[in-house]
C-alpha cells in the first residue's frame, strides 16, 4: 500500500536528541510492551530481516530494532478504544536510506483495524531518508469510530539502507512521558473465574467453587465474576493489573460484550485456562430477557442505508425518489408486476440488443460490512448480455472493484439475489446499479437494498476469509480446530494419570493450537480409542513467546461431554501441577541444533531459550543429553532404541521478564551416520523438572547413500527398487524448512515414516528459493537431512526448485537461476531418489510490449 504522510489529521513533533518537550506528560502507562527491544521479539511480529541488536548508544537501554532492506518491518498490536486520543513517541536514527525507486523512506507508522482485520485507517508519523543521528519524534491522533485495534509498524517502504528504532512509546491521552517508560510486566496473583448461570448449561463445566479451591492450592487468588461485571471496562482497568489468570469453566459460551476486556488481557499477558469444549465458539449477547447465543455470519444489526428499495415512492412527474435513470423510453415502473407492494423498477428494450441501468449511490466508511440484495424477474431476455444487479465502489471518481451479483438470460420468476462485501479502505461511496447489459428482453427488480450490516466477532478461528489459506485476524484465538473433533476416545492419558470410560464415548475436539511461529505447543491429555491409538489431544498448554500474545500460557482442554474435574486423581495428578506451572509462568521454547546435519567430525551445537514471565528470578539449570536414536521406526507405539552419547549441565538465571538463550557445545565426539536427538531438561533450584523440549540431527558425510531406492523412469513406467510402481505422494512446502515447530528432523524423521506407513512413495516439498539464488550453509544441511532421511525411509523426494517463478526475465537471472540449479544437482548427485521439479506454477509478468501479445505467448507455451 502506498504510504501518505497526514492522510488524516496528526499532530508532529520532532525534536534532536537533549532537546525538550512543551507538552504536558500523560500518567498512563506505556501500552507498546517491550518498546525498547530490551527483551528481544516479546510483543512485536517481524518481516523481512527486521531484527534486534545491540547498540551501545541507544536512547534507552542496550538493544534496538533494525532494518536494512526493503520491505524489512516490525509491527505491535494495541487494543484500543474508538474515538479515542492517543500520543505515540519513538526515537530513530538512519544511515544511507535511498529509495530503490520513486519514493522511498524509513518509517513509522500507526494502521487501524477493525476487529475483523480491515483497515480502516493509516498514518504514517516519521519518513526519513538519507543518514540522519538520533531523532525523538512525538504525534497524536484520534482513532477512527470503527477501532478496535491498531498496529505501530517500524520499517523501510521502497528503501535499502540502515534505519534503527528505539524507545517506542503509546498512551492514551495527548503526551508521552519525556523519558521512556516500560510497560508492565509482572502478572498478578488474582484468577478470575468466570461463572454466569444464565448461559447455557455444559455437561463438562466443571464446578466454579471447586476450581477455586485448586487455584488457591497453586497461589492465586480466586475471584468468581459474572458476565456482566467482566463485561464492564472501567472495572476490568481498575483490576487489570492484579489479574494474572481467567478461567473459564463454560469457555464456548462466552459474552459478546466482554470481548474487548477479554483480548487486552490476553494482550497483556495474562494467562488462560478453559474447560468444556470448543472456547469461544457460541458468543452470547445480552438481551432484556437475558443471554441469547449469536450465530457467527448472522448479522446483529442491519441499518438500511439508501432510500424507496421497493420503488413505492414516485412523484407526480414520474421521479422515483432516490434513483436515477439511464434512459427514460427504457427505464420505467410497473404498477403490474411486484414482488412485494405496489410497483417494481422495470427496464425493457425492444429490437437490436442495448443497455439501460438504474442507478442508486450511498456514502461509506473504509472497513463497514455491506449487504447488497435484490429481487430480479426476466422476460425474454436475449442476446450476447443479461440482466444484472451490481455494486461499484468509488475512491473519488475511480471503481474499486465492483461486481456482478446477478446477471440473469431468458425467462425466469423472481429470484433472490445477496452479496456481502467490506468497503475497501479509500472507498467513499457505493453506487447500486441494475438494469440491461447489451441485450433485449424485460426485466424486473424489487427490494434492491444496501444495508450496513455488523457481524458478531469471531473470536476463534473455526472461521476465517478462506483464500489459500484461511485468513484470520491477529487477535483471533487459535485454539481447537472445526475440522478435528475428538472421535472413537474411550480412554485419556497424561503424564501420572490415565482414565477410561465405561461405554460412553469421550466426545469434543482435539485441543490443537494456531502458533503463528510465535509459540510453542505440548500436548498434555492424549484422548485414545480401544486399540490405543492417538484420537486426538484431549488437553494442551500454549506457551506465547513473541507476538501478539507474548507471555500468555493457554490451556485449554477439548472434552466437552465429561467434567475432567470430578474424574478420579485429575485435579491433584494433571491440574494442580499446571497450575503451578502457570503461576510461575517459566518455560523453555525454540532448543535448536546449529544444523540440522553434521558431517561426523564437526563439533555439535545447540541453543535453548529459558522465557521467565512471571514475578520473580528464577535460577536452576539446563541439563542437555545427547542420544543416537537406533531404532528407525517412529511411528505410534514403538519407541526408539536410544543410547546415550553426552551430557551436560549449564547454569541458567532469568529474572522476570527476561528471556535468556542457554547453549551448548560438543567436540570430539566422532559420531557415526545416524539420527540423534537433543533433549533440554529445566530444572529449577530444587532440582524440580519445570519444563523439558527435544530436538534432532543428522549425522551424514553428504556424499554416499547407504540406502538406494534405485528409483529410475523406463519404459512409460516409475521403476522403484527394480520394480514398475504407480507412484502415490503428498506434499507440503518450504514450512518444513521455515516453522519453529516443524523445521526439525525428529519431526520430519515421523512424518515421513508415517508416509511410508500410509503406502505413499514420493514426498513433494516446494521449498523455497533463497535471496540471491544463493542458500546459506544452515539451509544446505537442512536438504541433506530431509533427503537424507526420505532415502533412509524408502520415499522419493520431489524437490521443489523455482516453484512460482517469473519467465520473463533478463540473461542475467537467467544464468543465475541456472548457477542455482546446477549446484542443487551436483550437491546430491549421489542421491538415486530425487525428482527435480522445476519451475511449478510458473509466472509471465510481462515487462516488454511483445510479451503481452497472445500470439508471443502462445508460441513460448
Amino acid at each position: 500500500m502506498d504510504k501518505v504522510i497526514w492522510f488524516l489529521p496528526l499532530t508532529l513533533i520532532s525534536a534532536l536528541a537533549g532537546s525538550q518537550a512543551t507538552a504536558t506528560t500523560q500518567a498512563n502507562s506505556n501500552l507498546v510492551r517491550n518498546g525498547s527491544f530490551e527483551r528481544m521479539q516479546v510483543g512485536w511480529m517481524f518481516g523481512g530481516e527486521a531484527k534486534i541488536l545491540q547498540q551501545p548508544d541507544a536512547p534507552h537501554g542496550q538493544k534496538v530494532l533494525q532494518c536494512r532492506r526493503n520491505s524489512d518491518m516490525a509491527r505491535q498490536v494495541v487494543v484500543a478504544e474508538p474515538s479515542t486520543q492517543y500520543a505515540v513517541s519513538l526515537w530513530v536514527r538512519t544511515e544511507n536510506v535511498k529509495p530503490v525507486s520513486g519514493s522511498g523512506y524509513a518509517y513509522a507508522a500507526i494502521y487501524e483495524f477493525d476487529f475483523h482485520g480491515n483497515l480502516v485507517a493509516f498514518r504514517d508519523f516519521v519518513q526519513l531518508s538519507g543518514t540522519q543521528g538520533w531523532q525523538r519524534f512525538d504525534a497524536t491522533w484520534e482513532t477512527h469510530q470503527r477501532t478496535f485495534y491498531f498496529e505501530v509498524r517500524l520499517g523501510l517502504y521502497n528503501a535499502d539502507g540502515v534505519a534503527h528504532f528505539d524507545a517506542v512509546q503509546v498512551v492514551q491521552g495527548n503526551k508521552t512521558p519525556q523519558r521512556y517508560e516500560k510497560a508492565p510486566t509482572a502478572k498478578g496473583e488474582v484468577a478470575l473465574i468466570l461463572h454466569e448461570p444464565n448461559f447455557p448449561q455444559n455437561p463438562a463445566s466443571p464446578s466454579p467453587e471447586k476450581l477455586a479451591h485448586w487455584l488457591s492450592l497453586a497461589g492465586y487468588k480466586p475471584q468468581i465474576v459474572s458476565a456482566e461485571r467482566f463485561a464492564d471496562p472501567a472495572w476490568v482497568e481498575a483490576n487489570r493489573s492484579r489479574i494474572g489468570l481467567l478461567v473459564l469453566p463454560n469457555s464456548p459460551n462466552f459474552p459478546l460484550e466482554a470481548h474487548r476486556n477479554l483480548l487486552r488481557l490476553l494482550v497483556d499477558g495474562v494467562d488462560l485456562l478453559t474447560f468444556g469444549g470448543y472456547a469461544f465458539d457460541v458468543p452470547m449477547a445480552k438481551m432484556p430477557a437475558g443471554y441469547k447465543p449469536i450465530r457467527y455470519g448472522q448479522p446483529i444489526s442491519a441499518t438500511l442505508l439508501n432510500v424507496n428499495p421497493d420503488f413505492e415512492t414516485v412523484a407526480p412527474n414520474g421521479n422515483v425518489e432516490g434513483w436515477e435513470i439511464s434512459n427514460p423510453q427504457q427505464c420505467f415502473i410497473s404498477e403490474q408486476v411486484a414482488k412485494s407492494g405496489k410497483r417494481s423498477a422495470g427496464v425493457s428494450i425492444a429490437g437490436r440488443a442495448g443497455s439501460a441501468i438504474w442507478k442508486t449511490s450511498v456514502s461509506v466508511q473504509a472497513g463497514e460490512r455491506l449487504r447488497v440484495s435484490g429481487w430480479v424477474k426476466t422476460e425474454g431476455v436475449k442476446g450476447t448480455g443479461y440482466a444484472f444487479l451490481a455494486y461499484y465502489p468509488f475512491a473519488g471518481d475511480k471503481w474499486v472493484k465492483p461486481r456482478d451479483i446477478a446477471q440473469v438470460r431468458g425467462t425466469s420468476d423472481w429470484q433472490h439475489f445477496v452479496a456481502d462485501f467490506v468497503v475497501p479502505y479509500g472507498v467513499d461511496r457505493v453506487e447500486v446499479r441494475f438494469g440491461i447489459y447489451n441485450a433485449s428482453g424485460t426485466a424486473f427488480f424489487d427490494d434492491v437494498r444496501v444495508e450496513r450490516i455488523e457481524l458478531p466477532p469471531c473470536l476463534n478461528t473455526r472461521y476465517g476469509n478462506p483464500q489459500d489459506g484461511l485468513e484470520t485476524s491477529p487477535l483471533q484465538l487459535g485454539m481447537f480446530d472445526a475440522h478435528y473433533p475428538l472421535r472413537n476416545a474411550v480412554r485419556l492419558e497424561a503424564k501420572g494419570w490415565v482414565w477410561e470410560t465405561k461405554g460412553t464415548q469421550i466426545s469434543g475436539y482435539s485441543a490443537v493450537g494456531v502458533l503463528h511461529a510465535r509459540a510453542r505447543w505440548k500436548p498434555i491429555i492424549f484422548a485414545l480409542d480401544r486399540f490405543g491409538r492417538i484420537c486426538g489431544t484431549a488437553g494442551a498448554v500454549m506457551h506465547h513467546y513473541a507476538g501478539v500474545f507474548a507471555g500468555s500460557n493457554w490451556v485449554f482442554f477439548g472434552v466437552d461431554n465429561f467434567d475432567l474435574t470430578t474424574l478420579p486423581k485429575f485435579n491433584e495428578n494433571v491440574l494442580l501441577p499446571l497450575l503451578k506451572h502457570l503461576r510461575r509462568s517459566v518455560f523453555a521454547h525454540g532448543l535448536k541444533s546449529k544444523f540440522a546435519c553434521y558431517r561426523p567430525h564437526e563439533p555439535i551445537e545447540a541453543t535453548v531459550n529459558v522465557s521467565n514471565f512471571g514475578g520473580s528470578e528464577f535460577i536452576g539449570q539446563v541439563v542437555f543429553a545427547l542420544s543416537e536414536l537406533e531404532d528407525e521406526s517412529v511411528t505410534k507405539g514403538q519407541k526408539f532404541a536410544e543410547k546415550l552419547v553426552a551430557s551436560f549441565k549449564a547454569p541458567v538465571k532469568a529474572s522476570s521478564g527476561e528471556i535468556v538463550a542457554v547453549s551448548i557445545r560438543w567436540t570430539d565426539l566422532k559420531l557415526r551416520e545416524g539420527l540423534y536427538r537433543i533433549t533440554a531438561r529445566l530444572l529449577d533450584a530444587n532440582g524440580s523438572l519445570v519444563d523439558e523440549m527435544e530436538s534432532g540431527f543428522v549425522v551424514w558425510d553428504g556424499q554416499t547413500f547407504t540406502e538406494r531406492l534405485n528409483f529410475r523412469y523406463s519404459d512409460n513406467y516409475f521403476w522403484l527398487n527394480n520394480s514398475p510402481n504407480f507412484l502415490l505422494g503428498t506434499d507440503t512446502w518450504a514450512n518444513w524448512f521455515h516453522s519453529p515447530s516443524q523445521s526439525d528432523p525428529l519431526f520430519w524423521r515421523q512424518q515421513i515414516c508415517m508416509m511410508r506407513d500410509a503406502g505413499l512413495t514420493v514426498f513433494e516439498n516446494l521449498q523455497w528459493t533463497p535471496s540471491n539464488y544463493r542458500f546459506s550453509e544452515v539451509d544446505w544441511r537442512k536438504l541433506d537431512a530431509m533427503i537424507w532421511l526420505c532415502h533412509q525411509a524408502g520415499i522419493v523426494y520431489m524437490a521443489g526448485l523455482l516453484i512460482g517463478h517469473d519467465v520473463a526475465v533478463d540473461d542475467a537471472t537467467l544464468e543465475r537461476q541456472a548457477k542455482f540449479v546446477t549446484e542443487f544437482a551436483e550437491r546430491y548427485r549421489n542421491a538415486d531418489g530425487l525428482i527435480y521439479y522445476l519451475n511449478g506454477d510458473y509466472q509471465l509478468r510481462p515487462k516488454t510490449p511483445e510479451q503481452t501479445d497472445l500470439r508471443w505467448r502462445t508460441q513460448q507455451n
